[in-house]
């Protein structure tokens, strides 16, 4: 999507913050949460992102993602 000039990933309802989060493989904390209503303990993961070469991502704002040339 071009957005404010740039191409961004716009995800409003998303989950909080999730564009600092975005491609690491930080504890979901607040998917966390949740599961440990059922399961005591657990701690959910988020899955790691390899980009393309030529493509770089950062963070726009909470909930926009910037997308880049590399």
């Amino acid at each position: 999507m071009d957005w404010d000039g740039h191409v961004a990933i716009i995800w409003e309802e998303g989950p909080y913050e999730w564009t600092y989060n975005f491609g690491t493989d930080d504890v979901d904390e607040e998917l966390t949460i949740e599961v440990q209503e059922f399961q005591p303990g657990a701690v959910v993961r988020l899955r790691p992102v390899t980009m393309p070469k030529g493509v770089f991502v950062e963070p726009y704002t909470t909930f926009a993602l910037g997308i880049y040339p590399d």
